[in-house]
C-alpha cells in the first residue's frame, strides 16, 4: 500500500476541520495564541494534504514552510533559544521542504495533470508571499495564489479548500481595496 493511501479515509474529516482551524487562527487576536493555534492548523493540513494523495504534496509543502516560519518566529518572540540553534533547525527544515517539493514536482513531471500544475503554482505563490515583508505585496500575492488554487482544488474535488481559498481571496481583496490609502511605511511588516 502506498504511504499516501493510508490517510485517504480521513480526507473528509481533515478537509472540514481545516476550514474550522483556519477560521480559529483568523479569530484569535493575541500573537502567541494565534501561533499556537496555527500549529494545530498546520498539523491538520499536513495530514489533509497527505490524504489527497500526490496532488496534496503542494499543500504539504506550503504547510511545512509555514511551520518553519511559525516555529522560527515563535522561538524568536517567545523563547530564549540561541539564534544559532534556531538557524540550524530552520535550515534543516528548509532542506526537508525542498526535498518534498522536488519529489512532488518530479511526480508532476512523470504523471502530468493540470490540477497538479495549478496546485504547485499556488504553492509557489503562497510561499513567495510568506517571504515578503511588505504587507501590501503579501496581500497581492495571497490574492494571486487564489486564481490557480481554486480551480486546482475544484478539479480534484476538494471543496473545503475551494471555500478556504475563496475566503483568503476575499479577505485579501477587502484589505487591498479598503486599505489602499495606508502610507507605504505604515504597511511594512516589522522583523
Amino acid at each position: 500500500m502506498d504511504l499516501l493511501e493510508i490517510f485517504k479515509p480521513l480526507n473528509p474529516y481533515l478537509g472540514w476541520s481545516s476550514l474550522v482551524f483556519y477560521v480559529l487562527v483568523v479569530v484569535f487576536t493575541q500573537m502567541k495564541t494565534m501561533r499556537i493555534a496555527a500549529y494545530g492548523s498546520i498539523i491538520n493540513d499536513i495530514f489533509y494534504g497527505l490524504s489527497m494523495g500526490i496532488n496534496g504534496l503542494a499543500k504539504v509543502t506550503i504547510n511545512l514552510a509555514v511551520a518553519c516560519i511559525n516555529t522560527n518566529r515563535y522561538a524568536r518572540d517567545f523563547t530564549h533559544i540561541n539564534k544559532t540553534a534556531i538557524h540550524i533547525i530552520t535550515a534543516l527544515a528548509v532542506l526537508g521542504v525542498l526535498g518534498i517539493a522536488a519529489y512532488g514536482i518530479y511526480s508532476l513531471y512523470t504523471d502530468f495533470s493540470w490540477a497538479g500544475v495549478l496546485l504547485w503554482s499556488d504553492a509557489a505563490i503562497t510561499i513567495s508571499a510568506l517571504t515578503v515583508k511588505n504587507i501590501r505585496a503579501y496581500k497581492w500575492l495571497m490574492l494571486l495564489a487564489c486564481f490557480p488554487a481554486i480551480p486546482g482544488y475544484y478539479m480534484i474535488g476538494e471543496w473545503p479548500m475551494v471555500i478556504i481559498k475563496s475566503i483568503v481571496g476575499s479577505i485579501s481583496a477587502y484589505h487591498l481595496y479598503y486599505h489602499m490609502e495606508e502610507p507605504a511605511e505604515k504597511a511594512e511588516v516589522t522583523n
